[in-house]
């Protein structure tokens, strides 16, 4: 387990008074993330392919049960704090025998069983198998239960949160090594491995992503692959990043300008940190997501810049690389303690990416700033 019991048995416990809400008898999981966050069962195989299935079945009254392929099934109880571990000898399709058994003994065959079918979640089974699942329990009433597992995923434990304190001070110690050492000349594949080594140097499992760009016209590039080219006098080379620790991920950007930014791109940095941080200041319990976009936009038109028209400014952060809420006017999620959030407007001109991306959590009084490294542009 990647946590302690304690830990788990709190989830499973939030998590059945959530199905009690959407009037759900039990949840089936099928994918990586919600799979690891209910059974605390951490394997990589099952994931990066797609021959065998790791899968849990959650009752709201019956005690919960993992399905394993066989040669996992004795370390997915060593490993887990579920005790009921079904093995299974499928390959190249979901152990849909396996399930039904489960679904039967657990006395859900004319159940409500909620599945990852709506926002933000995708089955870990084929839409093949998925059928054929329900083909073979013309009882069973499969439901969406997007909305109970974000109500859990959203708010972060105190233990969650340590992990994404954790993640953005590695981030923070690899990104300010990283701008003390590069050099000019250094292509932006070697400047994203040299940051690859000190994430992992500064202490993360493993690196979540480096996305890169430099060059003039080049800046519409924000998922931009570290390239073989050598950023050039007065290039900005901007870096998004995520550190990974125990399955929970940073992520925030900085960038630096070969031989010094000009006056107007440090002008430009500073207004959209003073417009970010406006955002981050309106973060608190009981506030609305929408509240922060305003602030920002507010901000920025105090600015002489033109308000937000991007459909989000941010999002949540946890054991995927975006979560809900979307920080966005239209996302109606009131803010709470233990959700982790993101802060980041951006304004995109040829001669660089002015974004100040912020990690951010939300207290009990108000909020946590998580990410640390400096705001300033950087000189190589």
């Amino acid at each position: 387990m990647n946590f302690p019991r304690a830990e788990f048995e709190a989830r499973y416990a939030r998590l059945q008074e959530a199905l009690g809400q959407i009037g759900a008898d039990a949840l089936l999981v099928t994918s990586e993330a919600n799979f690891n966050y209910f059974t605390g069962y951490i394997a990589a195989h099952p994931w990066v392919s797609f021959s065998r299935n790791l899968l849990a079945i959650l009752p709201r009254e019956a005690p919960p049960a993992i399905i394993a392929p066989a040669f996992l099934a004795d370390e997915a109880r060593d490993q887990s704090w579920i005790e009921q571990v079904i093995p299974s000898t499928e390959v190249g399709e979901a152990p849909v025998p396996a399930i039904i058994g489960a679904v039967r003994e657990l006395g859900l065959a004319d159940a409500r069983i909620g599945a990852e079918l709506g926002y933000e979640h995708r089955l870990g089974v084929s839409y093949l198998d998925f059928q054929r699942l329900q083909d073979a329990l013309p009882q069973t009433t499969f439901v969406d239960a997007a909305e109970a597992i974000w109500s859990l995923r959203m708010r972060k434990s105190p233990a969650e949160v340590d992990c994404l304190r954790e993640a953005c001070r590695i981030t923070d110690v690899a990104l300010g090594q990283l701008f003390d050492e590069v050099q000019p000349g250094m292509t932006e594949r070697a400047i994203a491995q040299r940051l690859g080594e000190l994430l992992l140097a500064a202490g993360a499992d493993r690196v979540g992503w480096i996305m890169m760009t430099s060059g003039r016209g080049q800046y519409h590039r924000t998922f931009g692959v570290p390239r073989q080219r050598i950023p050039e006098s007065g290039d900005m080379v901007w870096l998004d990043v995520s550190a990974i620790v125990n399955g929970y991920g940073a992520d925030y950007d900085r960038a630096a300008v070969v031989g010094g930014p000009t006056a107007e791109q440090v002008a430009l940095q500073e207004t959209v940190h003073e417009a970010t941080m406006a955002g981050v200041r309106a973060i608190a319990p009981g506030a609305p997501v929408s509240a922060v976009v305003e602030a920002v936009s507010a901000a920025l038109v105090d600015a002489g810049l033109q308000p937000l028209d991007s459909g989000r400014i941010g999002h949540g952060l946890g054991l995927q690389s975006t979560e809900p809420p979307d920080i966005s006017l239209t996302d109606p999620t009131i803010l709470a303690p233990g959700m982790i959030i993101t802060v980041e407007p951006a304004i995109i001109r040829d001669h660089g990416i002015y974004q100040v991306e912020q990690n951010v959590a939300v207290t009990e009084t108000g909020y946590e700033l998580l990410s640390r490294t400096s705001p300033e542009l950087r000189t190589i």
